[in-house]
């Protein structure tokens, strides 16, 4: 049985976007180093719900905590984190991943 996704489903999918994204990988390349379908990655990126052991697959593959991964952004100005190797100018958070 499936569950509706919740916003804590959207936060991760965030996440999980800005984190490859951050690291320069397609949803492909994330897919195959977490050992998931392409199409689950996707929807997972999309909101879709996430059960605990993909959570734990995806968070594992880009280098980051179930706890880093359902934190939500704290500055309203960068909803996204920064480039690795830069610091947002408006709340000071640096960007996370390899220089």
């Amino acid at each position: 049985m499936s569950r509706q996704p919740t916003h804590t489903d959207a936060v991760f999918g965030d996440r999980v976007r800005v984190l490859r994204q951050a690291q320069g990988w397609s949803g492909r390349e994330l897919a195959r180093k977490a050992g998931v379908n392409v199409s689950t990655a996707h929807r997972i990126e999309h909101g879709e719900s996430i059960t605990l052991d993909l959570a734990v697959k995806l968070a594992g593959a880009l280098g980051a905590s179930i706890t880093e991964m359902l934190t939500e952004p704290e500055c309203l100005q960068c909803s996204d984190l920064p480039p690795p190797g830069f610091t947002c100018n408006a709340c000071s958070r640096e960007g996370i991943g390899p220089a």
